[in-house]
């Protein structure tokens, strides 16, 4: 996981160097921040999603070359190696590509019509071609996924879809930590948008200037982006119709739209040309070192002793560490750029020096908040299904009644303490566990034999001796 989430860090670093070409600081900074980005801390866990999140970086990048240049190879490689790796992902990123190319040519080169129409088939014809490859993976788990339980349960009602516009509050709050890390590049983007504005002396000289149709285009893709998050409806729609569990599973398409946005309006930030002594920029690093170490420090000890804080609610929590960072960050960068208009180099030196501290400062807090089970309050990982502690119980259990390893035999659990994937942990077969690609047929035949189901799952409650023995269900715990 660990290695996957350098990976990101670094094709992010490759594509921002390609496309944005800011300084150096920044790109570092905004890799960095999509190796760490909510998406990551949050499902680390299923860590083949970060998989597709390490191949996105490359595949926008290639996209920009399309547009640019007309070339379009590498486009077809990064789209078919993600549809081979996640069709369910590189089907939410599709729909990125299809959105963002419009508004790019409808804002920023609506003007050139012949450029338009070449780019958007040489677009149609990689994006087929890419199809067409990955065929061979993708046709078979489409048909595997139609015909579950999964997709029945979404078409069980005819409105169900046009039901999902009805939902307005998000189902999970743990969404938000979709936002982790983001609070610098929003500072940068913020500030970015305020100079180009008051650049122009009158707002029909911006309107007509080159700063604002950029503008229009990365306020159009993030606001298209942060719509899930308000609205339960916009999420859905991104999901497909339903998910469960895991909110925002397109968050690395949210980190790298704002974080690519974040590394162009840097290019708007006034900059230091002048050179460093050796003593310097030492002093800067042990001022760095020391500082973040006492600010991540302090808040992860106050997290950790206060467990009663009502706070400690991941929507409550993130906005308060997000909107206090985002505070923070303007303030350090607004006043850096007076000191650099002033020539203070002492405060100079030293605001540097703190946003640097307070992002590695921010992303440390995140990741030692994020690992391991949750100790913040979501509203759904307190639930008794969510308990970690099933993990122990099934290996104790394992050892204890000296279950031996069979083909054929099932074991079965009444469903009442132990989490429906225990199986897995024990090793052995059973009816239980989260499969979700079952077969309806094999749902209904299951209740039929008197087993009881819910969702996507069949679970081990339920059944006869007779029914038990037929599918070798000899051992019951």
């Amino acid at each position: 996981t660990m290695i996957k989430m350098a990976c990101m860090s670094l094709t992010m670093y490759h594509f921002l160097h390609k496309t944005i070409h800011a300084d150096y600081i920044w790109e570092f900074c905004f890799s960095v921040c999509y190796g760490l980005c909510g998406f990551a801390m949050m499902y680390y866990i299923t860590n083949q999603w970060l998989d597709v999140a390490v191949i996105f970086p490359l595949l926008i990048c290639s996209l920009v070359r399309l547009c640019r240049e007309g070339r379009m190879t590498s486009y077809v490689v990064y789209l078919t190696i993600c549809l081979a790796g996640s069709y369910y992902q590189s089907f939410m990123i599709l729909i990125l590509i299809v959105l963002s190319v419009g508004i790019y040519y409808f804002t920023i080169a609506k003007e050139n019509q012949e450029e338009r129409k070449a780019a958007v088939l040489r677009l149609a014809i990689g994006t087929l071609l890419a199809f067409g490859i990955s065929a061979f993976i993708l046709v078979p788990q489409l048909i595997q996924t139609f015909g579950s339980t999964r997709f029945e349960n979404n078409n069980k009602e005819g409105n169900f879809y046009l039901g999902i516009l009805k939902q307005v509050k998000g189902a999970y709050t743990t969404r938000w930590w979709s936002l982790l890390g983001l609070s610098l590049p929003f500072a940068v983007i913020f500030r970015g948008i305020v100079v180009g504005i008051r650049s122009s002396k009158t707002w029909k000289e911006y309107r007509s200037g080159e700063y604002f149709q950029k503008d229009l285009f990365f306020i159009c893709i993030i606001a298209m982006m942060c719509l899930e998050l308000l609205f339960e409806s916009v999420n859905l729609m991104w999901h497909f119709g339903s998910y469960v569990g895991y909110p925002i599973r397109n968050g690395f398409i949210l980190s790298l739209v704002v974080l690519t946005a974040a590394c162009y309006y840097s290019k708007r930030q006034k900059t230091d040309d002048s050179t460093e002594e050796e003593k310097r920029l030492l002093y800067k690093l042990l001022l760095g070192s020391v500082s973040t170490a006492i600010i991540a420090g302090l808040v992860i000890y106050a997290y950790q002793s206060r467990t009663d804080w009502v706070l400690r609610s991941v929507f409550h929590l993130t906005a308060l560490i997000c909107g206090s960072s985002f505070l923070l960050y303007s303030g350090l960068l607004w006043s850096y750029h007076a000191a650099v208009r002033a020539g203070a180099d002492r405060m100079r030196m030293f605001q540097h020096t703190a946003i640097v501290s307070l992002l590695l400062a921010e992303l440390l807090i995140f990741a030692y908040m994020m690992l391991g089970k949750p100790a913040y309050t979501t509203g759904y990982s307190e639930q008794a299904e969510q308990s970690g502690s099933y993990i122990a119980e099934s290996i104790e259990l394992r050892n204890e009644l000296g279950i031996q390893e069979s083909t054929v035999a099932r074991i079965k659990n009444p469903d009442t303490e132990l989490n429906a994937n225990y199986p897995f942990v024990m090793q052995h077969a059973s009816l239980s566990n989260w499969t979700h690609m079952i077969e309806p047929s094999f749902q209904r035949g299951a209740v039929e034999w008197g087993y009881s189901i819910q969702y996507m799952r069949v679970l081990d409650a339920g059944g006869t001796a007779f029914s038990d023995a037929l599918i070798g269900r000899g051992n019951v715990s």
